[in-house]
């Protein structure tokens, strides 16, 4: 399990079926590879499960955004920021990232080599810091990422059993890991400082952030909060953005036959002008490109285990083990192990 994580729960899949069984101590830990169970766990029955224990150790970075924090405060959050997300501002993201991508290629030449991770981490840095800082994009923006890529990598430590220790020794990646959090919030809280301080209002990210309110109490978010989501979505929309589009140019470049098909959909679409956002429901081929893409490599590693609420749950269709109840306490993450759909889950009861 250690040495090929991946081998080894595909192989837990395909020899035990939808529901695999794995005991680490005196833990119960199962896989759940069927689409049905998993929605039931993620989304039926979603409110009845906590976030794994470890993702704790990342709000070091994420704070209380959307990706670390619990309802009911994650729901307050979710309805906070869903204007960010209306069709109107998605379409306009959608502009934006054309215009950048254009840039980008600007350069570009038949038959030049170009480093695909390299290349779409610029363009994501490109969009992610328009889309939350307009005016503030460049310089600040380039400074972000580089800091970001060293707590990042400290994360994946952290979130090991013995993470904890790591932080609390005076070793260079925990001194690095501070430095870079201490020159991240500089930055964030310089930018959101101005920002109130100026009273100007600006048509991004942050700007909205700042100005709406909770439609129950009319408060608007802290600076900290602020603070969190920044970082949140920076993360979210740089890092995990970019290692998508390369691994998809990776595949298509494996996979001939699927990028002829992909161009040709492109070019009956599109008559060699560039895309837009309505021109996105009519690219159903391009959208399963990047489906299986993401499928084949999900970008997110804070995940699997969990812990269950109090609550007994009843999770459907899920065959009896020999030795539990038919009400179990489950624990989940959404992490994909293998591929095939797959859900992790801990049962504490």
């Amino acid at each position: 399990m250690i040495q090929n994580p991946l081998r080894y729960f595909a192989h837990l899949a395909d020899s035990q079926g939808p529901r695999a069984h794995l005991k680490l101590g005196n833990r119960h830990f199962y896989l759940l590879n069927d689409p049905e169970l998993i929605r039931d766990l993620l989304i039926t029955q979603g409110a009845a499960f906590e976030k794994f224990p470890r993702i704790e150790r990342t709000k070091g970075l994420f704070g209380e955004g959307l990706l670390t924090s619990e309802d009911p405060f994650h729901l307050r959050q979710r309805r906070l920021m869903q204007p960010a997300f209306q069709r109107e501002r998605i379409a306009e993201y959608g502009r934006m990232m054309t215009r950048c991508t254009q840039a980008l290629m600007a350069d570009w030449q038949d038959g030049q080599e170009i480093e695909a991770t390299e290349a779409m981490s610029q363009l994501t840095l490109e969009i992610v810091a328009r889309s939350l800082f307009t005016t503030e994009a460049g310089e600040k923006a380039t400074t972000i990422a580089h800091e970001l890529e060293v707590v990042l990598k400290m994360l994946n430590q952290l979130v090991m059993p013995w993470g904890p220790l790591l932080l609390g020794l005076p070793l260079p990646a925990s001194l690095r890991y501070r430095a870079a959090l201490r020159k991240l919030d500089e930055i964030v809280y310089g930018v959101i400082d101005d920002r109130i301080a100026s009273g100007k209002e600006h048509d991004d990210l942050l700007g909205m952030l700042l100005s709406v309110r909770d439609a129950e109490t009319g408060e608007r978010m802290d600076r900290l909060q602020i603070r969190d989501e920044v970082m949140t979505i920076f993360v979210a929309g740089h890092e995990t953005a970019a290692n998508a589009l390369a691994w998809t140019l990776y595949l298509l470049a494996e996979n001939p036959a699927a990028r002829e098909q992909m161009e040709a959909e492109l070019d009956q679409v599109l008559g060699g002008r560039l895309p837009g956002p309505e021109d996105y429901p009519n690219l159903p081929f391009c959208q399963r490109v990047f489906q299986e893409s993401m499928r084949m490599y999900p970008r997110f590693g804070f995940s699997g285990g969990g812990r269950s609420k109090p609550t007994p749950v009843v999770i459907s269709r899920l065959p009896k083990a020999p030795s539990c109840s038919s009400a179990w306490r489950c624990s989940t993450g959404g992490k994909s192990f293998s591929q095939s759909p797959t859900a992790f889950c801990r049962i504490v009861g």
